[in-house]
């Protein structure tokens, strides 16, 4: 992808040329985004298609006014679109932006703990170390699911292989698992805390891995304590715009 306008115009065939009535701003805001993100990512996309829609529904009303340029209504629609394509890149140019610096600071921080020769688990945020911290997890973990598999709540289990049979890493580590309304969430520990986990034994992992990664968990805990998505909450907590 060379960058994300000519995406947008690939996927969309003849509406480029329809966009020379945009107004500057939005002009600006798109070549802005363009010359700030583009080489950031590939895996950035314009707004869940969002954009790109917008941009064929202008299309199609400068279409639609150069075959009626009498129409009521087509002021109003364009100046509709406008409004919400110019929203809509906001929306983008910050979420791009949070996004890169949120990179940035894991680069950093990665490359300080790669730059340490001794233990990297002793490490402290000031706070507390990483040791401290995993130590912490584990505990308020086994002490959650213990919990919930005592008043029988949820699907809670563990097991020393996973769900296709194999051993957990090599076989040092175990696997628990939950089943909430939200999703799947899991962890794995080393078999020296087998017994922090007072849960349901299983030969194998009940479920098969759905891909889950670290945010998914926090995602799926957040959504089931607050009973609202993590889209609504952004939207709740970041203003925008």
């Amino acid at each position: 992808m060379e960058n994300l306008f000519d995406d947008i115009m690939q996927k969309n065939e003849e509406t480029e040329k329809y966009l020379n009535d945009l107004p500057p701003e939005l002009f600006f805001l798109i070549d802005s985004i363009r010359f700030e993100h583009t080489n950031q990512s590939e895996n950035y996309v314009w707004d869940e298609g969002k954009i790109s829609d917008l941009l064929v529904e202008y299309k199609n009303v400068k279409i639609e006014e150069k075959n009626n340029p009498t129409g009521i209504d087509i002021g109003l629609k364009l100046k509709k679109i406008e409004e919400e394509l110019y929203k809509a890149l906001n929306d983008l140019d910050v979420r791009l932006w949070k996004e890169r610096k949120d990179k940035e600071k894991e680069k950093i921080i990665n490359e300080f703990v790669e730059s340490k020769p001794e233990d990297k688990g002793e490490i402290s945020d000031g706070y507390h170390t990483f040791n401290e911290l995993y130590e912490y997890r584990k505990l308020y973990n086994a002490a959650l699911f213990n919990e919930w598999y005592k008043n029988n709540r949820y699907d809670v289990h563990k097991s020393k292989r996973h769900h296709n049979g194999e051993k957990c890493f090599g076989g040092e580590y175990f696997i628990v698992v939950a089943m909430l309304p939200t999703g799947q969430i899991s962890n794995h520990y080393k078999l020296e805390d087998w017994d922090l986990f007072k849960i349901k034994k299983r030969k194998q992992a009940k479920y098969p891995y759905d891909g889950h990664t670290p945010q998914d968990v926090a995602d799926r805990l957040r959504e089931f304590l607050t009973g609202k998505p993590k889209s609504i909450l952004s939207k709740e907590l970041i203003p925008v715009g």
